[in-house]
């Protein structure tokens, strides 16, 4: 799920209601799982905050780990997605993944930086 050219793994960061994931590669073991779960999670949801100069496009791998566009955030722009526990978010600008969310039991928020 990396972008062309690019050997490093995508990295998922979990999120929580209490805190702010800043999404920008990290070295770590924790990397995005390849599609989201065909089990119905707890309904929840993420807000995606852009605090870039530029768009981000926020994309669902779906069950069989093809992405659906979800929502193209404008800088400076909030973009509230319903989801379910467990559902994987990818967020990319300029053709790049930025990072990878997932989403947990309960509502969070995710700044784009």
């Amino acid at each position: 799920m990396s972008a062309p050219g690019d050997n490093r793994p995508l990295t998922a960061a979990r999120y929580s209601a209490t805190g702010s994931v800043f999404l920008h590669r990290l070295e770590t073991s924790d990397h995005a799982p390849s599609a989201s779960p065909r089990a119905k999670g707890k309904a929840s949801t993420i807000t995606f905050a852009n605090k870039r100069s530029e768009a981000v496009k926020v994309s669902w791998i779906d069950f069989d780990g093809q992405r659906k566009r979800m929502a193209d955030v404008r800088p400076k722009v909030n973009h509230l997605q319903d989801t379910h526990a467990g559902h994987v978010f990818v967020i990319s600008a300029d053709g790049h993944d930025l990072g990878a969310v997932v989403a947990t039991e309960k509502d969070g928020s995710v700044e784009i930086k």
